[in-house]
């Protein structure tokens, strides 16, 4: 029970940008907890780096993550693949990771919980995020395209939540018109028609929404297993719910 506390106490300390105390309870989860503890280690890296991208330690913090992945039922977790992969990127890309604990917040769909100051203190984040993809020489990874996607993608779901819903529709049809260039995270992709598809569902455009959101839910036939699929798909499943039924 005072696990689980914790567990809450650090994603309210995520959702007010509260990075140094979110990393805290992270780093007490991973040492209490026996359940994922790779999962806790990532967040602790996650925060922490949001916190402060230079803090000492966080190589070893990185590295704790793959050492615990569990197996259940013969089967690792999905989530916990993602941390390790994203843990190991740290680590071969000059200690850099694109936007890590704003990436778990929508992920675990926090972002429409957050204020609308808090949302607007994000934008800057990515904004800046954003500008380094696409002027700095040489960039932090092999795969500036991916982050650019990422923050195009952070940035409509945000100001979708903030009511500019035709802002949020010109930044994902932004994203999506590079989905050909991203070279390992594309699973944003999916994410994206989902997103797209949710807004025409908010417009009424019913026939478009359906368009992309069986595009969404029929990815895995484009790429073996993308990253969080079964976390997309019980939402594509839910939002394809919503549509009338076709004529």
């Amino acid at each position: 029970y005072q696990r689980r506390v914790r567990g809450e106490k650090m994603w309210c300390h995520a959702i007010l940008l509260q990075w140094d105390q979110a990393a805290s309870f992270a780093k007490q989860l991973f040492t209490e907890s026996r359940w994922s503890r790779t999962l806790f280690s990532y967040l602790h890296l996650a925060f922490q780096f949001a916190a402060d991208r230079d803090c000492e330690g966080m190589e070893k913090i990185a590295a704790e993550v793959p050492k615990h992945q569990l197996k259940i039922g013969g089967k690792h977790l999905h989530i916990e693949k993602f941390a390790i992969r994203r843990a190991r990127s740290y680590l071969n890309n000059e200690k850099f990771l694109c936007l890590p604990a704003i990436e778990l917040l929508y992920v675990w769909r926090f972002l429409p919980l957050m204020s609308e100051e808090a949302l607007n203190s994000v934008i800057p984040l990515i904004e800046e995020a954003l500008e380094e993809c696409e002027n700095v020489q040489p960039y932090h990874t092999d795969y500036p395209a991916d982050d650019a996607f990422l923050c195009h993608l952070l940035l409509a779901v945000i100001s979708n939540e903030l009511g500019n819903t035709t802002h949020a529709l010109s930044l994902l049809r932004t994203a999506l018109q590079t989905e050909d260039q991203i070279g390992l995270d594309h699973f944003y992709i999916p994410y994206a028609h989902y997103e797209l598809g949710c807004l025409y569902i908010k417009l009424l455009d019913f026939s478009q929404a359906r368009a992309h959101l069986n595009y969404a839910k029929d990815f895995s036939n484009k790429v073996k297993s993308y990253s969080l699929e079964n976390r997309l798909l019980f939402r594509i499943h839910s939002a394809l719910s919503e549509l009338p039924a076709i004529q």
